[in-house]
């Protein structure tokens, strides 16, 4: 895919999957629209980053539903100037998502390879904070 076909496909998510089922906060909206959700998904499953299925993501463990997703961040209410932990973030796309929405976001997992998986995934946006990953600064 083109980043412009990633582009399509997170406008369509959006518009045909979120807004129908009452995420009206605008701004999850935008974050769900410039987070590319791809960069979260393992390449064998990329033709799915955007569908509306649990995308696996390994170790038995599942992305949720982009509306699951729209949701919970919708249901937070997570304003700028708010810190928050994400405990077992997954493939680390919630927790981009509440970095996006918040001033900082930390993720902490119980596995090795899921931190990893994580870190590579948000790339240099991470910096570690004793034992945190954190998107944004360390307090």
């Amino acid at each position: 895919m083109q980043p412009s076909d990633f582009e399509t496909a997170r406008f369509n998510m959006v518009a045909q999957q979120i807004r129908p089922w009452e995420v009206i906060d605008e701004r999850v909206l935008d974050t769900l629209q410039k987070v590319p959700r791809e960069r979260f998904v393992d390449p064998e499953y990329l033709g799915l980053a955007f569908a509306d299925v649990a995308v696996p993501i390994g170790e038995g463990q599942s992305m949720m539903k982009p509306v699951q997703e729209a949701r919970m961040l919708q249901a937070l209410n997570v304003q700028p100037g708010n810190s928050v932990l994400e405990i077992g973030t997954g493939s680390g796309f919630v927790t981009a998502c509440l970095a996006h929405l918040a001033d900082r976001a930390a993720l902490m997992n119980r596995t090795k390879p899921a931190h990893g998986k994580a870190e590579m995934r948000h790339g240099s946006a991470l910096q570690h904070c004793g034992r945190l990953l954190v998107a944004g600064r360390c307090a």
